[in-house]
Protein backbone atom coordinates (compact mmCIF):
# COMPACT_ATOMS: atom_id res chain seq x y z
CA UNK A 1 0.00 0.00 0.00
CA UNK A 2 1.42 3.36 -1.03
CA UNK A 3 1.35 6.31 1.36
CA UNK A 4 2.04 8.92 -1.30
CA UNK A 5 -0.14 11.98 -1.15
CA UNK A 6 -2.69 12.38 -3.94
CA UNK A 7 -0.98 15.61 -5.04
CA UNK A 8 2.29 13.78 -5.69
CA UNK A 9 0.66 11.77 -8.49
CA UNK A 10 -1.01 14.83 -10.00
CA UNK A 11 2.05 17.10 -10.17
CA UNK A 12 3.12 17.99 -13.65
CA UNK A 13 6.57 19.30 -14.42
CA UNK A 14 6.49 22.67 -16.08
CA UNK A 15 8.47 22.99 -19.32
CA UNK A 16 11.82 24.73 -19.18
CA UNK A 17 11.34 28.38 -20.15
CA UNK A 18 14.32 29.43 -22.24
CA UNK A 19 15.18 32.90 -23.52
CA UNK A 20 16.96 32.44 -26.85
CA UNK A 21 18.80 35.57 -28.02
CA UNK A 22 19.91 35.18 -31.62
CA UNK A 23 19.21 37.17 -34.79
CA UNK A 24 19.93 34.28 -37.16
CA UNK A 25 16.73 32.28 -37.90
CA UNK A 26 18.66 29.14 -38.90
CA UNK A 27 20.66 29.11 -35.67
CA UNK A 28 17.49 29.73 -33.62
CA UNK A 29 15.78 26.76 -35.29
CA UNK A 30 18.83 24.55 -34.80
CA UNK A 31 19.14 25.41 -31.09
CA UNK A 32 15.41 25.03 -30.49
CA UNK A 33 15.27 21.63 -32.23
CA UNK A 34 18.35 20.30 -30.43
CA UNK A 35 17.14 21.41 -27.00
CA UNK A 36 13.62 20.08 -27.61
CA UNK A 37 15.07 16.69 -28.52
CA UNK A 38 17.14 16.66 -25.34
CA UNK A 39 14.72 18.21 -22.84
CA UNK A 40 11.38 17.34 -24.39
CA UNK A 41 8.90 19.96 -23.31
CA UNK A 42 10.45 23.36 -23.80
CA UNK A 43 9.03 26.87 -23.95
CA UNK A 44 11.26 29.18 -26.00
CA UNK A 45 11.01 32.96 -25.79
CA UNK A 46 12.73 34.36 -28.87
CA UNK A 47 14.61 37.65 -28.87
CA UNK A 48 15.85 38.45 -32.35
CA UNK A 49 16.07 42.22 -31.93
CA UNK A 50 16.42 44.88 -29.24
CA UNK A 51 12.65 45.33 -28.79
CA UNK A 52 11.99 41.61 -28.26
CA UNK A 53 14.95 41.41 -25.89
CA UNK A 54 13.66 44.31 -23.77
CA UNK A 55 10.15 42.80 -23.66
CA UNK A 56 11.59 39.46 -22.52
CA UNK A 57 13.75 41.08 -19.82
CA UNK A 58 10.82 43.17 -18.56
CA UNK A 59 8.42 40.20 -18.47
CA UNK A 60 11.13 38.01 -16.88
CA UNK A 61 9.30 34.83 -17.87
CA UNK A 62 12.30 32.58 -18.46
CA UNK A 63 14.37 30.16 -16.40
CA UNK A 64 17.63 30.33 -18.38
CA UNK A 65 19.08 32.14 -21.39
CA UNK A 66 21.16 31.24 -24.41
CA UNK A 67 22.91 34.12 -26.15
CA UNK A 68 24.72 34.36 -29.45
CA UNK A 69 27.80 36.55 -29.02
CA UNK A 70 27.47 38.24 -32.41
CA UNK A 71 24.18 40.10 -32.75
CA UNK A 72 23.37 42.85 -35.25
CA UNK A 73 21.91 45.08 -32.56
CA UNK A 74 24.26 44.48 -29.60
CA UNK A 75 26.92 42.08 -28.37
CA UNK A 76 26.36 38.95 -26.35
CA UNK A 77 28.41 40.52 -23.56
CA UNK A 78 26.02 43.49 -23.37
CA UNK A 79 23.03 41.11 -23.35
CA UNK A 80 24.70 39.08 -20.60
CA UNK A 81 25.24 42.25 -18.54
CA UNK A 82 21.58 43.21 -18.96
CA UNK A 83 20.34 39.76 -17.90
CA UNK A 84 22.67 39.51 -14.90
CA UNK A 85 21.76 43.08 -13.89
CA UNK A 86 18.09 42.17 -13.58
CA UNK A 87 18.33 38.42 -12.86
CA UNK A 88 21.72 37.60 -11.25
CA UNK A 89 20.64 34.00 -10.49
CA UNK A 90 19.67 33.23 -14.10
CA UNK A 91 21.88 30.61 -15.80
CA UNK A 92 23.24 31.88 -19.11
CA UNK A 93 25.03 30.08 -21.92
CA UNK A 94 26.78 32.13 -24.60
CA UNK A 95 27.90 30.68 -27.91
CA UNK A 96 29.82 32.08 -30.84
CA UNK A 97 31.53 30.98 -33.98
CA UNK A 98 34.12 33.74 -33.79
CA UNK A 99 34.95 34.43 -30.16
CA UNK A 100 38.29 34.86 -28.49
CA UNK A 101 39.89 34.12 -25.16
CA UNK A 102 39.27 37.75 -24.17
CA UNK A 103 35.53 37.37 -24.82
CA UNK A 104 35.44 34.14 -22.79
CA UNK A 105 37.27 35.77 -19.88
CA UNK A 106 34.97 38.81 -19.90
CA UNK A 107 31.88 36.57 -19.96
CA UNK A 108 33.22 34.41 -17.13
CA UNK A 109 33.81 37.48 -14.96
CA UNK A 110 30.21 38.62 -15.53
CA UNK A 111 28.70 35.17 -15.02
CA UNK A 112 31.18 32.80 -13.38
CA UNK A 113 30.27 29.14 -13.51
CA UNK A 114 33.47 27.13 -13.76
CA UNK A 115 37.10 27.90 -14.46
CA UNK A 116 38.02 28.39 -18.10
CA UNK A 117 39.91 25.57 -19.72
CA UNK A 118 40.39 24.03 -23.12
CA UNK A 119 38.33 21.01 -22.11
CA UNK A 120 34.74 20.83 -20.82
CA UNK A 121 34.07 20.66 -17.10
CA UNK A 122 33.73 17.24 -15.55
CA UNK A 123 31.53 16.05 -12.72
CA UNK A 124 33.33 14.87 -9.60
CA UNK A 125 32.03 12.54 -6.98
CA UNK A 126 32.02 13.78 -3.40
CA UNK A 127 32.72 10.26 -2.15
Amino acid sequence: MSHATPDAHQRVLQPLRLLLIDDNPYDRDLVTRALSQHFGSLSVVLAQDAQEFERAITASEFDAAIIDYELRWTTGIDALRRIKGSRPECPVLMFTGSGSTEVAVEASVLAPSWPLSSSPPTMRSSA
